[in-house]
C-alpha cells in the first residue's frame, strides 16, 4: 500500500496522542536491546524486539497505522522504524509552528492600523500571493481579512489537496 509521505506525521501524532511515544524511548528496562519503554515491553509479547500485527492489535491506533510505519513491509515495526516516524512528526510539528508564527507576525506587520484584520490596501504590493487570493479568503466579503478567514481558506486548500491524493 503506497501512502502519501505528507500523511505519515499526521498518522505518528495520532500515536503519540494514544500515548505511542513511549515506544521510542531510549530508556527502560529493555534499553539495552536498541531502546525500550515500558510500552513497548508490554506489546512485544514475543521478546523479539518488533511488534508484528497480532501483537500490535492490543493498541487500536497502532494497527490501524501498521503499513504505513512499517516502511520496509516486512509485516514487523522495528523500534528503529517508530523512532524514524516520530522524529518526522516532530520535524514537521516544529516546522509547522515555526511557519505559524512567522505568518502571525507577518499578519501583525501588515496590519497598519492594528484592528486584527487585513484590507487589499494594507496588504497592497507587500504580500502579492494574499493580493492575489484575497477575494477566496474573504468569505464575509466586507473587504476585509480576518485570521480566521485565512485559517478557513488554509484549511480548505489542504482538505482539497488530500482529497485530491485520496
Amino acid at each position: 500500500m503506497t501512502t502519501p509521505r505528507a500523511t505519515i506525521p499526521l498518522l505518528v501524532a495520532l500515536l503519540a496522542l494514544a500515548g505511542g511515544t513511549a515506544f521510542a524511548q531510549a530508556d527502560g528496562p529493555r534499553a539495552g536491546r536498541g531502546g525500550g519503554g515500558e510500552r513497548w515491553a508490554q506489546l512485544d509479547r514475543n521478546n523479539d524486539g518488533t511488534i508484528d500485527r497480532s501483537e500490535a492489535e492490543a493498541h487500536p491506533k497502532l494497527l490501524e497505522h501498521f503499513e504505513r510505519i512499517d516502511r520496509d513491509g516486512d509485516g514487523r515495526l522495528s523500534r528503529q522504524e517508530v523512532r524514524e516516524a516520530r522524529q518526522l512528526t516532530q520535524s514537521r510539528r516544529e516546522a509547522r509552528q515555526s511557519q505559524s508564527r512567522a505568518m502571525q507576525a507577518r499578519f501583525r506587520w501588515l496590519d497598519v492600523d492594528s484592528d486584527g484584520t487585513l484590507t487589499l490596501a494594507e496588504i497592497g504590493e507587500a504580500a502579492p500571493k494574499l493580493s492575489e487570493r484575497f477575494g477566496a479568503i474573504d468569505g464575509n466579503r466586507d473587504g476585509r481579512i480576518g485570521r480566521e478567514e485565512i485559517r478557513g481558506y488554509i484549511k480548505a486548500q489542504r482538505d482539497a489537496r488530500r482529497a485530491a491524493q485520496a
